[in-house]
């Protein structure tokens, strides 16, 4: 079976899917992506698809209607740019950058991981996905994930609430972690979840053991820790302060679709008021990254309205 043939894959730079109007691939940025690299990423998107993009329910990007020969030379594209992405286990993190409400700086702990599992050959799900929660404004309580470490405060110092499968309502809680034990123990379950089988998820770990042998699995790293609070829903579409005065703009694309020809004629419109980046976030959001509190909001947003 080729690569283009693997239905029910996550259709990665590397796993090119295809659909009824070409092949289709998905890119999921580690991090926030500048305005020139997302006019390059735009171009490559016409030149080698049909210009279709997309923004996922978790904040992944899909461009659609490429060819066998073009979706090599879009790989290449992305690659130059570089555009730091993953293209293995999906590690999500909260997508607004110096939120001035988060607790730790998830990043580093989503980049071990991802380390780590990569060093570990774990024959996992392409579906299976880790949550690195920083416990900011913009959580990601209602993203379904096998593994979910949220950071809470206790006794002041930051730790991380581990907890399997589902959303942050129905995922089974294990207890609290340091921070420096979190790509042990997600590894840990990870491994406890492929030993289920090639195409198991945390479901059904938790379906073939009781909760004191997961608890085993985190063994030493478990502390006593109060279980981590609920949360409001996350507002994804909106303004939000940033911890360096400027703010980030929330937009959700109409059903997640848009051509890349207007993408790249908002990310220009965002660069003139100051926008130095776009993260993608889950909800089939755009973060705009940078704008300046000083400017005229309503202008900005009058200009932004015709796109959506």
């Amino acid at each position: 079976m080729s690569t283009f043939d693997r239905r029910g894959a996550c259709p990665g730079l590397s796993a090119p899917m295809p659909t009824g109007d070409g092949l289709l691939v998905r890119l999921m940025p580690t991090d926030s992506v500048a305005v020139a690299d997302l006019l390059a990423l735009c171009a490559a998107a016409r030149r080698d698809g049909n210009g279709t993009i997309e923004i996922t329910a978790r904040g992944s990007l899909q461009v659609r209607g490429l060819s066998a020969s073009s979706a090599h030379a879009f790989a290449r594209a992305v690659a130059e740019l570089g555009i730091a992405a993953s293209d293995g286990l999906g590690v999500l993190t909260n997508p607004l950058p110096g939120d001035p409400e988060a607790i730790i700086d998830s990043g580093p702990i989503a980049a071990a991981v991802r380390r780590a599992v990569a060093q570990a050959s774990l024959e996992l799900s392409a579906k299976v996905s880790v949550i690195i929660d920083a416990g900011g404004r913009l959580h990601l309580d209602a993203l379904p994930a096998d593994i979910r470490l949220r950071a809470i405060r206790f006794a002041e110092k930051p730790l991380l609430h581990v907890s399997i499968g589902g959303d942050a309502a129905s995922a089974t809680p294990l207890g609290a972690i340091a921070l420096p034990a979190a790509y042990d123990v997600a590894l840990a379950l990870l491994g406890a979840i492929a030993a289920q089988g090639a195409h198991a998820r945390a479901a059904e770990l938790v379906a073939a053991v009781d909760i004191e042998h997961l608890r085993s699995l985190i063994g030493d790293h478990l502390q006593c820790a109060p279980t981590a609070p609920r949360r409001s829903p996350a507002e994804m579409i909106g303004t939000h302060r940033l911890q360096d005065g400027s703010m980030a703009v929330g937009v959700a694309l109409p059903f997640g679709h848009i051509h890349s020809d207007a993408l790249a004629a908002l990310t220009r419109l965002a660069g003139t008021y100051g926008v130095r980046s776009v993260r993608l976030a889950p909800g089939r959001a755009l973060l705009l990254l940078g704008v300046a509190a000083v400017l005229p909001r309503r202008a900005f947003f009058i200009r932004l309205a015709k796109f959506f």
